[in-house]
């Protein structure tokens, strides 16, 4: 029923009090125009007013004829449950299962009066509402039998068994409840099966169709899973095939669930609740559950602004799914997902009614008709407007499951179940309690395993049953600090999750940190070690270094001496040169000066002999022919002619050698080629004498003879020329000579430049090897200058350093000691990081110093024996800042600076004098702290801005 407001009025029930007593409402237009609604009766019903549940308006009900509907007896529901089981379980089974329905359907019907009478809803215990949908379930799973796999009547006694804890134990949130309603359920095994109770009774029960979908097999069998080992192996394949695999611990606690809610999701309209503190594993194993039942799990998409209009539009996605697609589909819906209670408004009908018709519009009705018709025509079903929404909910129904994630923390829980009955009477419930120590043992085993920790196998599982006792220990504390300072503080499993996740960061980071240290001090030692040992090696390469400086200095010096010698003997061979060529000048001009002299003088004689032998290309060989054939010749040609055989080098100078001279064709040609130059001064001298003698002149031989007269010039012409030979004979004579004496000077300068040249080469090649012993001498000179250096400072760091070789070893022992410490040290900072911080500090020293140190002690797992908190997880230096800023000084403040920086969530300050507060401002003003408040008008702008950029 809807809650009273402050005026105690039920809102909704005045609006339909309205409706029925004046037959209409006011329109919520400007106008507020009467509606008035005509030819209408109304029904309405109610659950009894209790456990929880608020009583209607009197003046309401007096609108009414209001009729109480007793419940069924007894006798009626045995009639109705028992044929109901008759029918479906009767074919194939044996008889003695077959007699037992009867007797089965009875023992339901005890257990059921007994919760009815023994666990009445009260506000604490609202979720305690029985009703005939439970006799329902039970019923419902009994059918799911098959003779198959139940062939005695003791495996069906167990089935029943089963099913009454599902149904009912499992809706009890107390031990002491879950115990009385046991204890109920095993009288009446004892009445079922005397002699079989013990293997009835035998824990753990689990059954459920898992079994049959990891062998793939068509038909899936409800059966009975033989222990939890065997549910373990089957989940744990069927995890493997899970295309996201997450890091799921499938402890005995998990198994249970998972195999409830198996069970859940493969009845057909099976919805879940879900209660659980947040940590619990609700959602994941849910998530799993319907993976095993091969369902798709579909979650809502929050955004911003996200309202109950985009919620609606989600579901009608759902449901569109789930009909037109044939899917199935578990509906996941956590608390933290309805920001709008309207949410559950939905869902309430979704568990209820599940005619969703109200959701669409109606073009969106009619395309979902126009898309069902085909269907259900094949299916031979009638076709109109409320048999397509009698076949879309009940299509859908078959499909949707619904699993809801709630806390029962704080008062919500109730509540919601108040306003909205069907998330209880419609829901198998299924409550999620702390963590058995076994849980968190595996858990603990599971993750610590996971990570490579160096965790010593000898202190396994001694740390792991100590943080096993942490978390339990803190809800023995968390109780005291309820009854001592009325703080409620919640210890989930989230918590121990953290736990082990902050012992992980911790030990790799300290560890990590411990050996760089460590390494450091090693290294340094090391480098010590070998300076003493390169020392060594330093003097001895520097006393072969500095010989070898000396060597090369001495070859430097013998290169340098002999390219002293080399460059003397050029200047020599230069000078030598320089010397030869003025000589080779002054001779090159003395014989240009002779030279042109005697060819000035020839060229007196020259034309003349050039117009004689002219002459001579005016003959012909008749003229010679001529000449020739005188017997006997005229004196003048005689003459010539003799002469002319003189001047041939004739022994024999007759007319008869005259005329064989003449005989030659090329006579004449002979004559214009001979040697003028080669004529003797004998040759000369006797010419001239006969020509003398004979006193022939030109005038008479042009009379006598033509070709003689030629003949005459040419021989005029070569006694002119060879007048003029004479004189100029000696002059080549001497420039002969001289040519032959500078060409000898030639020679013997090309012979010169050829040794200088030599010379030079040696040279530059005694130069280049001078400066590659030079370089190669400064080379060794720098390096002998960079070893002394190196071993001086060498010298000046063993020096310096020497006794600090004892002290780095003492501190590189004693941080291995620390590292191997810090496996306890670890342990008990990340429990003190993940609990302590809602303790006070009376408290917290309680849990530190007396029981969580003291535990590592007698467990004997290495630790510091002055263990303190800020040493491990902050410094000096950082603590000296905190202060500095306007941290207290006191331990307690302390250790809250060290949760605030150093804990792997938010921080929530209890801060009544703003201690807190002046602290971080004071900490983060060189980091753009913004201070914002919800009453500011930007404040979701600036939060958005600072999650975008930080």
């Amino acid at each position: 029923m809807p809650e009273p407001d402050a005026y105690g009025t039920q809102q909704p029930i005045a609006l339909l009090k309205l409706l029925v007593t004046n037959q209409g409402f006011y329109d919520r237009d400007k106008d507020l125009k009467w509606r008035r609604i005509c030819d209408a009766n109304y029904v309405a019903a109610m659950g009894t007013p209790r456990g929880g549940r608020k009583s209607v308006d009197a003046r309401f009900l007096s609108h009414f004829s209001v009729f109480h509907a007793t419940p069924p007896e007894e006798t009626t529901l045995n009639t109705i449950y028992s044929t109901i089981l008759h029918n479906c379980v009767q074919p194939g089974f044996n008889e003695e299962i077959t007699q037992a329905l009867s007797p089965v359907t009875q023992a339901t019907l005890n257990v059921y009066s007994f919760l009815q009478q023994k666990l009445r809803p009260t506000p604490v215990k609202f979720h305690c509402i029985f009703s005939l949908r439970d006799l329902s379930r039970v019923c419902c799973g009994l059918c799911r039998a098959s003779p198959h796999r139940f062939t005695t009547l003791a495996q069906f006694v167990r089935l029943w068994r089963h099913e009454v804890l599902r149904v009912f134990v499992d809706r009890l949130s107390t031990n002491g409840d879950r115990r009385l309603v046991q204890s109920k359920i095993q009288s009446e095994i004892e009445k079922l099966v005397p002699e079989s109770k013990d293997a009835v009774l035998r824990d753990p029960v689990l059954f459920g169709e898992y079994k049959s979908a990891v062998e793939q097999s068509e038909i899936r069998y409800y059966e009975e899973i033989v222990d939890l080992e065997e549910a373990k192996g089957i989940f744990t394949e069927i995890q493997i095939q899970r295309p996201h695999q997450s890091n799921l611990v499938l402890f005995d606690d998990a198994l249970n669930h998972l195999s409830r809610l198996h069970r859940i999701i493969t009845t057909e309209g099976g919805h879940a609740l879900c209660v659980g503190v947040s940590g619990s594993g609700k959602k994941v194993l849910i998530k799993m559950a319907a993976f095993a039942a091969e369902c798709e799990v579909f979650q809502i998409s929050l955004t911003r602004n996200y309202s109950e209009n985009d919620f609606k539009e989600e579901i009608k996605t759902l449901y569109l799914r789930l009909v037109q697609e044939n899917k199935k589909i578990v509906f996941l819906l956590s608390d933290d997902d309805v920001i709008d209670e309207g949410f559950l408004d939905v869902v309430n009908s979704m568990l209820v009614a599940a005619d969703m018709r109200s959701l669409f519009s109606e073009e969106e009705r009619e395309e979902i008709s126009t898309g069902l018709q085909h269907e259900m025509t094949q299916a031979g079903l009638e076709f109109s407007n409320e048999s397509v929404w009698r076949y879309f909910a009940q299509k859908a129904s078959r499909n949707l499951h619904v699993a809801l994630s709630m806390s029962p923390v704080g008062d919500t829980l109730r509540r919601r179940c108040q306003n909205f009955p069907g998330l209880v009477t419609n829901t198998t419930i299924d409550w999620f309690f702390p963590w058995p120590q076994q849980a968190l043992y595996e858990v603990a085993k599971t993750l610590l395993l996971s990570h490579d920790l160096n965790i010593l196998s000898d202190y396994y599982d001694a740390i792991i049953d100590h943080m096993v006792h942490v978390h339990l220990s803190v809800e023995g504390y968390t109780q005291e600090f309820v009854e001592k300072w009325r703080r409620i503080n919640f210890v989930t499993p989230k918590h121990f999750l953290d736990y082990l996740t902050n012992y992980r960061r911790l030990l790799s980071e300290k560890t990590a940190s411990k050996d760089a240290l460590c390494e450091r001090y090693v290294k340094g030692v090391e480098k010590l070690e070998n300076a003493a040992t390169q020392i060594k090696e330093l003097n001895e390469k520097l006393v072969i270094q500095r010989a070898a400086v000396t060597t090369k200095t001495e070859a430097c010096e013998a290169l340098l001496a002999s390219i002293a010698q080399n460059q003397a003997l050029a200047n020599e061979k230069q000078a030598q040169a320089m010397q030869k060529a003025k000589e080779m000048e002054a001779q090159s001009k003395e014989i240009e000066l002779e030279k042109s002299a005697a060819e000035s003088a020839l060229a007196e004689a020259l034309p003349a002999l050039d117009q004689a032998r002219s002459a001579l290309n005016e003959l012909d060989k008749a003229d010679v022919t001529e000449i020739r054939s005188f017997v006997k010749p005229p004196r003048p040609v005689q003459v010539v002619s003799e002469c002319i055989c003189v001047f041939r080098g004739f022994t024999e100078t007759s007319w008869k050698t005259a005329k064989g001279m003449m005989a030659d064709t090329n006579f004449l040609q002979s004559l214009q080629a001979m040697d003028v130059d080669a004529i003797s001064p004998k040759q000369f001298t006797a010419v001239k004498e006969y020509l003398e003698r004979s006193k022939i002149t030109m005038d008479q031989m042009q009379s006598i003879s033509r070709a003689g007269s030629g003949l005459l010039r040419f021989v005029h012409a070569v006694l002119g020329y060879y007048t003029v030979l004479k004189d100029v004979r000696p002059k080549r004579e001497m420039v002969a000579k001289l040519e032959k004496t500078f060409h000898q000077n030639e020679r013997d300068l090309d012979r010169i430049k050829r040794e200088l040249e030599k010379i030079e080469e040696d040279l530059k090649r005694v130069n280049e090897e001078y400066a590659s012993a030079k370089l190669e001498r400064q080379n060794l000179q720098e390096e002998t200058t960079v070893m002394e250096r190196r071993l001086t400072a060498a010298d000046r760091l063993t020096g310096g350093l020497g006794s600090e070789t004892v002290r780095w070893k003492e501190a590189a022992e004693t941080l291995r000691l620390e590292r191997h410490h810090l496996l306890g040290d670890c342990v008990v900072s990340a429990a003190f990081l993940s609990y302590s911080g809602p303790f006070s500090w009376g408290l917290r020293n309680r849990m530190i110093k007396d029981d969580w140190l003291a535990d590592i002690g007698r467990r004997e797992v290495p630790h510091s024996e002055a263990f303190r908190l800020e040493h491990l997880l902050a410094n000096d230096v950082t603590v000296a800042a905190w202060n500095a800023a306007g941290l207290p000084k006191d331990e307690l403040s302390i250790q809250n600076g060290l949760l605030t920086t150093c804990g792997s969530r938010f921080s929530l300050f209890i801060d009544p004098q703003q201690q807190a507060l002046k602290w971080i401002k004071r900490m983060e003003e060189n980091n753009g702290l913004r201070v914002a408040t919800f009453s500011d008008s930007d404040f979701l702008k600036h939060l958005e801005l600072a999650i975008k950029f930080g």
